[in-house]
């Protein structure tokens, strides 16, 4: 057993010698008293002692009464056992009822060094202050255990209830009068209270009269209602603002008189993270509506299956240290100009996932018609938010197949297969370049010129080309279509062609060769410096005598570019929607475990927070309608299921219109998502971050 209090006063005001660490007002400020038996006195339990209560004894925030009750006290013991050595151990009287410990809570040894744990500054509080904080030491820890295994809230007042009726039975509760059945709860006389531990006005924990400072009487009335005098901190207990009959959530009321660890104190709960298709909110009834079901049944359980890829393969590998930025070495060691572009293994990766999931091969494959381009979209939807952008290039893949396409069995038609193709080993994706510095997105004012030669290649003549391509995005291509000026300038955009350039020769090495060390006279100047699209590989390009093809009738190369503009328009707009899925998906989840108001409300039956993410959530849903729509038209145009000619013509209307309204609309949604977080929103960690800047090129 610890060394108890240990301390003498005969009549007089003699100092007390006191071995535990407590401020000196506590332990020299000692009155007289009478030794007669009555009352209540302090030492390391409680006694009775003489008399009508002219004794003074330690108060809990009664005034005054008459015996029985608690004497008013000036936070200050009396004692009238003869002094002993100050090696000896004080032990109470036989008569005494003394007070028992509960779990070993006893008296502790004075510290001698900083607390390591809650339960040891719990310990280390309880001589501190005085048996009430030792009562409520066993209720927080049992708090933090329930609160831990998910348990039901424990209540202070029934556990202080509990309490105090094992002290009635134990014999602590005791009065001279009536031996414990007097009209209180083992604190206070209960006719001045309506809570049990101190007068009303109070709100339970001190005394309204005095208005005694310094954490002495556990507060005062008009000032901080709580559990220390507001100009002085109590040892470190702090200023609290809470009744006794308020629910008790967590620990984090407590100022601890020491830096707390990250690992203590109120943790927050991590948002789950579910399978992405089954918790949308739209877009499994919407394709029940766009396809028969037939097709439904046939495709929906390989989207469930992806919905649990997206969560537990493809979003850790996105996030993963495998993604970098790519980097480009430009000289070997020996001098030679080599361009090396190098982009992550992670990015490879993903790109080699979504080749085989058939991004672009089942736009091609038309397994089931007109609907194939519904069925490849939703996949794309539920990706794009944790792929890094690698959709990128293959949109302009899919734009470059369609061309291939359009032209029939021809040369082509090898480099048709691999850019379809499943098969990550084999499958080629392809670029676009257009923007020159000039004109931006006018190409009419095109610099770059193709000069026919003399030579000729299965693909037709050979064409030279000469100029600077400012963005050539998809760099790590195996191909580009690049338009370039076969007419005069004074022609603009109708003397420009449209050609196939292979970034490396020869385009399809045999076993025993290998790509030239010098690219396809391809020089990569510098990697552009983005805000989004970090991954993704987009750089200055000068072509010097570069090898080219003739895709496009000559000076027919913009007529010819279109339906790579139509399709890459309808990826932009289903990327804007994808990543507004994602922090909407994000918003939602954390809505589900975050805790406000002191805990006893979650974020998503807060109506206020309920409202804003329904906004953001009527738009994700109208943003799906809407380029979901155009999806439909889009596959019933290529499988020339379309009814009238005025179809093809809506559609060409309704592409760049779709683009630019979900690209303009998703970013505030996605912004009206991240704030739904509060400052986790603003971290790095969760996504927001990354698809904000990713969404914003598609403006």
């Amino acid at each position: 057993m610890p060394e108890p209090w240990r301390s003498r006063n005969t009549q007089g005001n003699e100092e007390v010698v006191h071995s535990s660490p407590v401020q000196q007002a506590n332990t020299s400020r000692w009155h007289n008293g009478n030794s007669n038996r009555g009352g209540w006195q302090k030492r390391d339990h409680w006694r009775p002692r003489g008399g009508h209560g002219n004794g003074r004894g330690r108060r809990w925030g009664g005034q005054q009464q008459a015996e029985g009750n608690w004497n008013r006290a000036q936070d200050t013991w009396n004692n009238d056992t003869p002094l002993k050595p100050a090696d000896e151990v004080d032990t109470p009287d036989p008569w005494a009822p003394t007070y028992p410990a509960e779990a070993d809570w006893g008296l502790p040894q004075p510290v001698k060094k900083e607390p390591e744990n809650l339960e040891e500054l719990m310990k280390a509080q309880a001589h501190m202050h005085s048996d009430f904080v030792r009562d409520l030491i066993p209720f927080y820890l049992k708090t933090i255990e329930a609160s831990e295994k998910g348990e039901p809230e424990v209540k202070l007042e029934s556990y202080l209830e509990e309490m105090i009726q094992k002290r009635k039975a134990s014999g602590w509760y005791w009065s001279l009068s009536d031996s414990g059945k007097k009209a209180g709860d083992g604190w206070s006389d209960h006719r001045a209270s309506n809570n049990g531990w101190g007068v009303v006005q109070d709100d339970g924990w001190g005394e309204p009269a005095t208005g005694r400072s310094g954490g002495e009487d556990w507060g005062r009335t008009q000032q901080d209602k709580g559990w220390a005098d507001p100009t002085q901190q109590n040892d470190g207990w702090g200023i609290v603002s809470r009744k006794v009959n308020q629910p008790f959530h967590g620990v984090s009321i407590i100022a601890f008189p020491f830096p707390m660890r990250i690992e203590q104190g109120f943790q927050p709960a991590p948002f789950p993270e579910q399978n992405v298709y089954l918790t949308d909110p739209v877009l499994p009834s919407l394709l029940e509506r766009l396809l028969p079901k037939s097709v439904l049944e046939e495709v929906q359980p390989d989207l469930q299956r992806l919905g649990d890829d997206v969560v537990k393969v493809i979003r850790p590998l996105a996030s993963s240290p495998l993604v970098s930025p790519p980097t480009v070495t430009q000289y070997d060691q020996w001098g030679r100009r080599i361009d090396a572009l190098q982009t992550s293994e992670g990015w490879r990766k993903l790109k080699a996932i979504a080749q085989k999931e058939g991004i672009p091969g089942i736009f091609y494959e038309r397994l089931y018609g007109e609907h194939s381009r519904v069925y490849g979209f939703a996949k794309i939807l539920l990706m794009v938010g944790d792929t890094q952008e690698v959709f990128c290039p293959l949109s302009m893949t899919d734009g470059a197949a369609r061309i291939l396409e359009k032209l029939g069995k021809g040369p082509w038609y090898d480099v048709y297969e691999r850019l379809i193709s499943r098969d990550p080993a084999k499958a080629f994706t392809a670029g676009q370049w257009m923007t020159e510095r000039p004109g931006g997105s006018d190409v009419s004012q095109t610099e770059t010129v193709a000069t026919s030669t003399s030579r000729s290649h299965s693909y037709g003549t050979v064409y030279s080309l000469n100029g600077v391509k400012w963005f050539s995005s998809a760099t790590d291509s195996e191909i580009s279509l690049a338009l370039a000026r076969t007419g005069s300038l004074e022609d603009g955009s109708r003397g420009l062609s449209l050609f196939l350039v292979p970034l490396r020769l020869p385009l399809f090495p045999g076993p025993s060769e290998t790509p030239s060390p010098v690219s396809n006279n391809i020089f990569l100047h510098r990697l552009k410096n983005k805000i989004g699209t970090h991954a993704l590989p987009t750089a200055e390009l000068s072509l010097e005598d570069t090898e080219g093809y003739l895709v496009s009738p000559l000076n027919k190369g913009v007529k010819s570019i279109t339906p790579v503009l139509n399709i890459t328009r309808v990826w932009s707009a289903v990327t804007s929607t994808g990543h507004l899925r994602k922090c909407l998906e994000i918003a939602v989840s954390y809505a589900g475990v975050r805790r406000v108001g002191n805990g006893k409300e979650l974020l998503k039956d807060n109506s206020v927070h309920v409202e804003r993410l329904a906004k953001v959530s009527l738009l994700y849903r109208a943003l799906t309608h809407l380029v979901f729509g155009v999806v439909q038209l889009m596959g019933r145009v290529e499988c020339r299921e379309a009814g009238a000619k005025d179809e093809s013509l809506r559609l060409r209307m309704l592409t760049p219109v779709v683009k630019a309204f979900a690209a303009e609309k998703a970013s505030g949604g996605m912004e009206e998502a991240m704030a739904a977080l509060g400052g986790a929103g603003y971290m790095e960690e969760n996504g927001f971050g990354r698809a904000i800047r990713d969404a914003l090129v598609e403006k």
